[in-house]
């Protein structure tokens, strides 16, 4: 059985990675962290500077990211503690991903995850009759899925 999945908590703990892996070569403003974070995405998520600062005021709360002042703008960077929290991040996430799924399974894995962040980065776009087709799509994908792995119970369908 799917656990419900939480993908403010999701993006969140995601989020956090993204701006260490930003700031962690060069002192940025938030705008570049914000764009510089745009672009892994190819434009489909965006982070607010709303959900940016916060996680920033973290960082330096935990002694691992300096400020550095000029003309009125800050920019940020990861200092030598941050650099290492980041390096376990990586480590961590590496080797959750890869216990987790392998071969074939990383790839179906990355497929989903890339259509998460899809329809979450145009959720204000997204017509009710487009939603309407997305939904149509999904349900028809999900029962050739469950076809496939010879599960018809259905146990876990979204309506």
């Amino acid at each position: 059985m799917l656990g419900k999945l939480n993908l403010e908590r999701l993006r969140k703990g995601v989020l956090r990675y993204l701006v260490m892996e930003s700031i962690s070569e060069n002192r940025l403003r938030v705008y570049d962290i914000i764009k510089s974070i745009e672009e892994r995405f190819n434009g489909t998520y965006r982070p607010s500077t709303g959900s940016i600062y916060p996680i920033l005021k973290g960082l330096v709360d935990e002694g691992l990211v300096e400020i550095n002042e000029e003309d009125g703008k800050k920019t940020y960077i990861l200092n030598s503690a941050g650099k290492q929290e980041l390096e376990k991040a990586r480590e961590k996430f590496k080797t959750k991903f890869s216990d987790d799924y392998t071969g074939d399974k990383r790839k179906i894995a990355l497929e989903l995850m890339d259509m998460i962040i899809i329809l979450y980065g145009n959720r204000n776009s997204i017509s009710g009759e487009e939603t309407k087709e997305i939904l149509e799509i999904i349900r028809t994908c999900r029962k050739k899925i469950e076809t496939a792995i010879g599960n018809h119970k259905g146990s876990n369908q979204v309506e």
